[in-house]
C-alpha cells in the first residue's frame, strides 16, 4: 500500500490509517503467542516488576529472572496469573496445560471390538477353589 499521506484529505487519511490498523491486527492475530510473549503480557498488566513481585509473593529480582533468563512463568504461579490477568494457562505454559484437543475417539480396545478370547481358564480354577 503506497500512498503520499501528506497529499490526502482527512477522509482519505482516515481510510488509509484504518487499513493499516486492520493489517496490523490481522498480523498480530496470525502470530502464535509463545509462553514468553504470554509472560510479557502478564507483566504488562502490572505497573512494575516490583508490583508484580508483590502480587506473586516473590522478590523483584525473581520476576526479572522469569522475564530475562527463564522466559516463562514457573508452574506454581500459572493459575494465579490466569486468575489475576485473564491470560490463559494454555498460553503461559502449554507444556503443562496443553490446549484442548477436543474429545478423544471412543476406546474400543486393542482389538477394535473383535471377539474376545479368554486365556488361562482352567476347569480346575473355579470360584474359591484352587487347582
Amino acid at each position: 500500500m503506497r500512498a503520499d499521506y501528506t497529499k490526502m484529505n482527512s477522509a482519505a487519511r482516515y481510510i488509509f490509517v484504518a487499513a493499516i490498523i486492520r493489517m496490523c491486527i490481522a498480523r498480530i492475530m496470525i502470530e502464535e503467542v509463545t509462553p514468553f510473549r504470554a509472560l510479557q503480557m502478564v507483566r504488562a498488566q502490572f505497573a512494575s516488576e516490583r508490583a508484580m513481585a508483590q502480587v506473586f509473593e516473590v522478590s523483584q529480582p525473581t520476576v526479572w529472572r522469569w522475564l530475562n533468563q527463564y522466559q516463562q512463568l514457573p508452574a506454581e504461579h500459572v493459575l494465579r496469573a490466569e486468575q489475576l490477568t485473564g491470560i490463559s494457562r494454555h498460553l503461559l505454559r502449554p507444556d503443562i496445560y496443553p490446549a484442548d484437543l477436543g474429545p478423544s475417539p471412543a476406546w474400543r480396545g486393542v482389538d477394535n471390538g473383535a471377539q474376545r478370547v479368554a486365556f488361562n481358564q482352567s476347569n480346575g480354577l473355579q470360584r474359591g477353589h484352587a487347582a
